[in-house]
């Protein structure tokens, strides 16, 4: 598994974001844990087998989307919830495209911080690495990746319409017209024309 080096640092990065999108699905906090732990134990599993994983994000969610599915099919076959699951999207290109669109974001930080930001958020490269790449020591490393965190979710607000579902968590954004390096960002990664 090329994607990820440290499954117990990749497992808490994850989990409570997974947990968040199971449970607008699900609508039971013990459900959502339930699935959430098996998502986590197919990680595992995968990583054990060494299985190579490109897109650790969107296989992550690729994988709740398809445990969620599964646990309504368990409840009835023909269920109204087991043809909204079927509704959502399945395709992991969605999720290439929202990485490569926060990776090209980062792009726009100061060299300094959009390197750490993009090896530990994106690559998923250790922080202990990163010190190491960059001659830092660890604490400033770490302090860098979050204030580039801090940076990134700034100019993430500034420049996105953000919708939320009726429970409050983020569902997706879209970009203002005003922020024409992100709409150049979109266009080039979609093809999108004017």
């Amino acid at each position: 598994m090329n994607t990820c080096c440290n499954i117990n640092e990749t497992i808490q990065d994850f989990q409570d974001a997974l947990f968040a999108y199971t449970l607008t699905n699900v609508e039971d906090k013990e459900q959502a844990e339930d699935i959430v732990q098996e998502v986590m134990y197919r990680f595992a599993k995968a990583y054990q087998n060494n299985t190579e994983i490109q897109h650790l994000r969107g296989w992550l969610y690729q994988t709740t989307r398809h445990v969620i599915a599964d646990h309504f099919r368990s409840l009835s076959p023909s269920s109204e919830l087991t043809e909204q699951m079927e509704i959502l999207p399945d395709e992991p290109a969605e999720f290439e495209l929202e990485d490569e669109l926060i990776a090209q974001m980062i792009k726009l930080l100061p060299e300094e911080y959009n390197i750490p930001l993009l090896w530990s958020d994106i690559d998923n490269v250790p922080q202990k690495e990163i010190a190491e790449k960059l001659g830092l020591k660890l604490s400033a490393t770490k302090m860098r990746i979050q204030r580039a965190r801090k940076m990134l979710h700034e100019m993430f607000l500034e420049c996105c319409e953000i919708v939320y579902d009726k429970n409050g968590n983020f569902v997706h954004c879209d970009i203002k017209i005003t922020c024409t390096p992100l709409l150049e960002i979109e266009k080039s990664l979609t093809g999108k024309s004017d």
